[in-house]
């Protein structure tokens, strides 16, 4: 005797239930949260880039004007940076330098104000990877000095000591 499927099993083969926007930034939100308590950077990356996966369908449910690109206060797009954050960290902490670098860089580009003290980082990956050259141009290109002050802790106690653009 065959099994009559009931109307909710009927209305849910072929598709995927998905989570309402607004329930899957809290998720995020709290995925986030447990990803900055790891300590073991590579479980913490695994967990960041799962954040990062569902940020980028929260902010495509929204539509083609709120991609994660535009900066601004909106919550969707903070739990993007901060997953990015997470992931950009956690390969440098992996000694990635050169992929951490290339995260670093999308995040000044989304957020050229820095709140997330990205360039502390990037200056830290281009200094492990002795590329002076852009060490210096991201150094120059901020009127405060915050980053030029953590040079010192970053590479020691010669800071930038012998790091100098050649004559152009």
């Amino acid at each position: 005797m065959a099994r009559r499927k009931s109307k909710k099993s009927k209305r849910n083969q072929g598709h995927q239930v998905t989570q309402p926007p607004d329930r899957k930034l809290r998720s995020l939100q709290q995925s986030l949260t447990v990803a900055g308590q790891v300590t073991d950077p590579c479980k913490a990356l695994g967990l960041y880039q799962q954040a990062m996966h569902t940020a980028e369908e929260v902010l495509s449910s929204l539509g083609p004007e709120s991609k994660p690109r535009k900066p601004g206060p909106d919550p969707r797009r903070q739990a993007y940076r901060e997953a990015l954050f997470g992931v950009a960290k956690s390969l440098q902490q992996l000694d990635e330098c050169e992929e951490a670098a290339r995260r670093f860089y999308e995040l000044l580009k989304m957020e050229p104000g820095d709140s997330q003290g990205a360039r502390f980082w990037l200056a830290r990956c281009l200094l492990d990877l002795n590329r002076h050259d852009e060490l210096l141009d991201l150094l120059e290109q901020f009127d405060d000095d915050s980053a030029m002050c953590s040079i010192p802790r970053l590479s020691g106690p010669s800071g930038l000591k012998g790091i100098r653009r050649p004559p152009r």
